[in-house]
């Protein structure tokens, strides 16, 4: 048995139906994915393992050009449109169950969110304890539910989605989304 600290997963797979072969299309003369393979192995330490899970023939080419990378061929079921990125994350885990190593943690890292900086990660690292189960990476939203939010109710009307007692938009709370950069879970 083997305890390892971390395990980066990188989910690629092949079908999307907004834009096609996203992982694999070029952002300044480079593959997406190829971001998200760099940056990993910058951030990866010698307890750690990284590995890609893809159903995409494109995407094993290009990770098996980096020496640390784990693939993890996923299967069709776990390709769709609609398969929870949880069943993508317990088939990665149990892959290397089967293989008698273990996690103290999994970083989830998207190809579509290429923009990360290492800092970022040594925040989120720094952040996660034992006390807090999962940190994800935010930006602050440009939408503010209480501001410019509504829901069609069951007559047809627009209602806001938060009622609230500001006047002025500046005096709204600050809201947050999720940006994909990363998700650290514990395992």
């Amino acid at each position: 048995m083997e305890n390892k600290k971390n395990l980066f997963l990188i989910p690629a797979r092949k079908g999307s139906k907004q834009i096609k072969n996203k992982n694999i299309r070029k952002l300044f003369g480079k593959p997406l994915i190829s971001y998200t393979l760099d940056y990993v192995k910058d951030i990866q330490t010698s307890n750690d393992i990284s590995c890609v899970s893809t159903d995409d023939k494109t995407v094993i080419e290009l990770a098996n050009k980096y020496s640390k990378i784990n693939i993890i061929k996923r299967p069709k079921n776990l390709a769709l449109d609609d398969t929870p990125m949880e069943l993508v994350i317990k088939h990665a885990i149990d892959f290397f169950k089967r293989k008698k190593i273990f996690f103290e943690a999994i970083v989830l890292l998207q190809p579509t969110s290429p923009i990360r900086q290492i800092k970022d990660f040594n925040n989120l690292k720094r952040t996660f304890n034992k006390n807090i189960d999962m940190v994800v990476s935010v930006r602050e939203s440009r939408e503010n539910p209480y501001h410019l939010l509504y829901e069609e109710s069951q007559k047809g009307f627009l209602t806001k989605l938060k009622e609230f007692e500001f006047i002025r938009r500046q005096d709204l709370p600050k809201v947050y989304c999720l940006n994909g950069s990363f998700f650290y879970d514990k395992c």
